[in-house]
């Protein structure tokens, strides 16, 4: 009887009050909306600058030893090529600069070639050598050594695969696409919101 009289003298006042619900969900979804896109985009944003601060470093330290005093050009294009052949140059150089620098590397080796052909000769003769005792080496093997000779092959090309791999996730770390803003809200929703105003806004 009570509740009864309860519920009728509420009855006019039902609509206003989901109404009130209704409008609050709908404030609240706004702002929440708000917040994740605004929170994406700085995401991004920190992101790329993270890479491109990175990328300045890479390009620092590329001129560093360009500018290098070296007197033996060997051991100056060494330090260039070793610099970014390591993982900060080849994550973070911009591929055009690395590109360009092994190219400009390449065209100063092949003009000292010219210009000394005996050292040239030399040292492929040096390389021709040492391939030569590479393969002796392997062909005299026992086959407990070849077996541990195979092991450390193989080893190697699994870190190189690593290494390449990890190396080129590097940049999609500021290309790759966040969770929708979708997602985000409904990710949002679950924690903050009462399950049965989430299963209405679904």
């Amino acid at each position: 009887m009570v509740l009864s009289e309860l519920a009728n003298a509420l009855a006019p006042f039902v609509g206003i009050i989901i109404g009130a619900i209704i409008g609050s969900v709908i404030s609240a979804s706004a702002v929440l909306i708000a917040t994740v896109i605004s929170n994406r985009a700085q995401d991004r944003r920190l992101r790329i600058q993270l890479f491109t601060d990175e990328s300045k470093k890479a390009v620092a330290e590329l001129y560093r030893l360009v500018n290098d005093h070296e007197k033996a050009s060997a051991v100056w294009s060494k330090n260039i090529r070793d610099s970014m052949n390591r993982f900060e140059g080849r994550a973070f150089l911009p591929p055009e600069v690395r590109a360009w620098a092994f190219e400009k590397l390449q065209s100063f080796s092949n003009k000292t070639d010219a210009i000394y052909p005996e050292f040239a000769a030399e040292e492929q003769y040096q390389a021709e050598q040492e391939e030569e005792l590479y393969q002796f080496e392997i062909e005299s093997m026992s086959d407990n050594d070849r077996r541990e000779h195979d092991f450390e092959e193989a080893w190697n090309d699994v870190k190189r695969e690593f290494r390449s791999y990890l190396i080129g996730a590097v940049p999609k770390l500021v290309t790759s696409k966040p969770p929708s803003i979708r997602e985000r809200i409904k990710r949002s929703l679950r924690k903050k919101t009462p399950f049965w105003i989430f299963v209405l806004l679904s």
